[in-house]
């Protein structure tokens, strides 16, 4: 079941034009990358099945719900991201805290701080010119490098606009991406609460590598995961 999971999921991404990527050798049988593939680098097997794959131009993030949250995927599709996460036994409505992904890219000249910095003020910059944003700080919490390897660094909004009020975002930086990993609540109370699911999520972040010709093809438009701002 643990692998079963992993391999559909990739599944997905090696239906693409892959370049370059690699297949879990639990994933073989059946399975196989496009002919003209080649192992880039190896992907560590998760220890819990994944809850989604979210990636941008060549960086993949495979990400794992902890027990308790469920993926709430009409949500997701609405707002467009790879998945949102709710506390069991809720729905997005009445959650007292949603966890959800937002995707950014990164030169590979910035630092993991530079990344998220750039990306917390890019969200800054949108939701604090919000009826109810104009009280609204980003302040930097802990930073730490997950067992995966990944760099994190935390960062927190207070004070935003309704129902973005208390978020606290895990950027967890690999290759040319930094996935933002986002608790938000309408209370500080609720997002606080929550804080320690939201760092062991980033702790459990795996990455990979792929590259899809699509990528490359101003045609067409790469694989991306955002959600929109309110």
């Amino acid at each position: 079941m643990r692998n079963s999971a992993l391999c559909l999921a990739l599944a997905f991404l090696l239906s693409l034009p892959v370049l370059a990527a690699n297949t879990p050798a639990a994933c073989a049988p059946g399975m196989n990358p496009l002919p003209g593939s080649r192992v880039l680098v190896d992907i560590p097997m998760p220890p819990e099945p994944i809850s989604a794959i979210c990636w941008e131009d060549e960086a993949a993030f495979m990400v794992s719900l902890l027990d308790g949250w469920q993926n709430a995927p009409e949500a997701a599709e609405r707002l467009g991201v790879c998945f949102m996460g709710i506390l069991s036994g809720t729905n997005f409505d009445d959650s007292p805290a949603i966890l959800y992904p937002r995707i950014f890219p990164r030169p590979l000249d910035q630092t993991p701080a530079q990344a998220a910095d750039k990306a917390a003020q890019s969200v800054y910059r949108k939701l604090s010119r919000l009826p109810g944003g104009e009280n609204m700080a980003v302040r930097p919490g802990k930073s730490f490098i997950s067992p995966q390897d990944l760099p994190v660094e935390i960062r927190y909004f207070d004070n935003g606009p309704y129902p973005n009020v208390f978020e606290a975002a895990a950027y967890v930086t690999y290759h040319t991406a930094s996935l933002g990993l986002i608790l938000s609540a309408t209370t500080r109370e609720n997002r606080d609460a929550f804080l320690p699911v939201l760092l062991q999520v980033a702790r459990e972040v795996y990455s990979m590598q792929v590259r899809d010709k699509r990528n490359h093809d101003s045609s067409a438009t790469p694989p991306n995961t955002s959600y929109p701002q309110p």
